[in-house]
């Protein structure tokens, strides 16, 4: 759902709500049907609410972007520094017999270039497009899952 695309959030989020719901129902109601004691159930509802808030956190996460105006304040200092600064560099080069001067501006857009780089690609976690993306081994997960669970449910709990 997150490594997707922004706009199919919506679509996306439907059969997750879904297990929500399902999984409270089942505490609501099943859980109680086969007498659980009610500080379990408490533990349990607490143990869903916690994994919605974490939900709803990575979501908004996933749908936060950059502002727009701080997106176009880096572009447009990225383009206007070096013509900007071009005549001071010419004429501290009077001052400097080394290459200074033509060190100095483009290190300017170097570093300015990879800051506004850096902010793209810090602005989605989940795109895979990084180093430092997130990234979900749900397959992996799920086999840990399947190794920890016990072959045959108990048919009550007391």
């Amino acid at each position: 759902m997150l490594v997707e695309d922004q706009s199919a959030i919506e679509t996306n989020q439907i059969p997750v709500c879904q297990s929500f719901s399902d999984l409270s129902h089942f505490i609501r109601s099943d859980m109680r049907q086969q007498n659980m004691a009610p500080t379990e159930i408490s533990r349990v509802s607490s143990y869903l609410s916690e994994m919605i808030l974490a939900f709803e956190s990575i979501k908004h996460i996933h749908q936060y972007r950059t502002p727009v105006m701080l997106k176009m304040f880096g572009t447009f200092f990225v383009a206007l520094i070096p013509v900007v600064y071009g005549p001071y560099f010419a004429y501290s080069a009077e001052d400097y017999s080394s290459g200074l001067f033509y060190v100095m501006p483009l290190m300017y857009s170097v570093v300015l270039t990879a800051l506004v780089n850096i902010q793209d690609q810090l602005e989605n976690p989940f795109d895979q497009y990084g180093e430092d993306d997130v990234v979900f081994h749900t397959g992996r997960f799920i086999a840990s899952l399947e190794q920890d669970s016990p072959k045959t449910a108990p048919q009550s709990v007391r």
